[in-house]
């Protein structure tokens, strides 16, 4: 099985290695800092979608789906390691505001974990929360309790 996310994907997002230390396998293909989680969110996406997941076709609306889905897992995990690592730094903790950046970093994993979550349910067929709408019309008043119609 292969993952539906790639690394250019990630890179695409906008993520940069410079953002997380400059590791020096970033855009390696086995093993590398990208990679590794890309396996995750392989996993991840496998236990969620089930036994389909392999065959799902390249060109289909689900395999789309399904890669939207990891790359919004991986985005969220990022987002998260970008906080740790803002944190770790001790130049920026002497900045004033450092604080004000790491709830930004978490905010914004907390929207990729929701986004990873609504696209995979898009990809299972499964109206993701808040998709949806009705409507309703009721009539009250002097003429219905006396049974006019």
């Amino acid at each position: 099985m292969a993952a539906k996310v790639k690394i250019e994907d990630i890179t695409d997002a906008g993520f940069r290695p410079e953002q997380f230390g400059t590791p020096a396998d970033w855009s390696q293909e086995t093993g590398g800092y990208l990679s590794r989680l890309i396996a995750r969110a392989e996993q991840w996406a496998i236990g969620r979608f089930g036994a389909g997941y392999a065959a799902v076709p390249v060109d289909s609306t689900t395999h789309e789906r399904l890669r939207a889905a990891e790359l919004c897992w991986v985005s969220g995990h990022l987002w998260k390691r970008r906080a740790a690592f803002v944190d770790s730094n001790a130049m920026a903790s002497r900045e004033n505001l450092v604080h004000a950046n790491r709830e930004t970093y978490e905010k914004q994993a907390a929207r990729a974990f929701e986004c990873a979550d609504d696209t995979m349910a898009l990809a299972l067929g499964i109206t993701a929360a808040g998709t949806g709408a009705a409507l309703a019309h009721v009539e009250t008043g002097p003429y219905a309790a006396a049974g006019v119609d």
